[in-house]
């Protein structure tokens, strides 16, 4: 085994742990309460972090419409949840009513839209509860790539280049990702909770939940 494929295996052994964690604290500070009549999954994609973890529920789920932007994933994702609904909108600008939702989930997805404003409004305005999940740029392990790059981004561009040559990473995908810090997030949802999911002692992620919530603190 290389020595790249020894970094996707501890990545994956790490980072399953944490997404585990992550939905238990989703669940057990709102999902739980939330109503269960309709939830969005915005983003999923065919992979559904969402979709994935409501599977391991000992209880009834809700119901749940995913909603992407590419066809080819919304054909995956049928294909894999061929009890789910599947929607193709753009989240800036969703085809739904207000308040159309009992909860808008959004894990991973606010960081790679052009307009992270209007997703962020349009969440607000179609979730009676939400909950929205994004990397933090300052943790030194690179998150949007297989393998766990360190320090990715204060490095210099021929280096970050040779890395993702050598990790099979794309570095225009890198690129493209537009991290948003705590004070975007503060001025994006007005009134929300922002927490920090912690690791190594330090914040990986932010999440922001509005509504009445159960069990928070400062950390995830």
């Amino acid at each position: 085994m290389g020595f790249f494929e020894s970094l996707i295996r501890w990545r994956y052994r790490i980072t399953n742990g944490y997404r585990r964690r992550r939905f238990d604290f989703f669940w057990d500070s709102l999902g739980r309460d939330a109503g269960k009549q309709w939830w969005l999954d915005l983003g999923g994609g065919p992979g559904s972090y969402l979709l994935t973890q409501l599977e391991t529920l000992e209880q009834a789920a809700p119901r749940v419409l995913l909603l992407d932007m590419g066809e080819n994933e919304l054909r995956d994702a049928r294909a894999r949840f061929p009890h789910v609904s599947c929607v193709r909108a753009d989240g800036e600008k969703l085809p739904f009513c207000s308040n159309a939702f009992d909860l808008v989930f959004c894990n991973s997805v606010i960081e790679h839209v052009a307009h992270p404003q209007l997703l962020a409004a349009e969440i607000d305005r179609t979730g009676r509860l939400f909950f929205v999940q994004t990397p933090n740029e300052q943790f030194p392990f690179e998150s949007h790539s297989h393998v766990p790059l360190p320090f990715f981004r204060r490095m210099p561009r021929a280096i970050q280049s040779a890395m993702c040559r050598l990790a099979g990473a794309s570095w225009e995908y890198l690129m493209s990702v537009r991290y948003l810090s705590e004070a975007d997030l503060r001025a994006f949802f007005p009134g929300a909770r922002i927490l920090r999911e912690r690791a190594l002692g330090m914040t990986k992620s932010f999440y922001v939940l509005s509504g009445e919530t159960n069990a928070l603190s400062e950390d995830a």
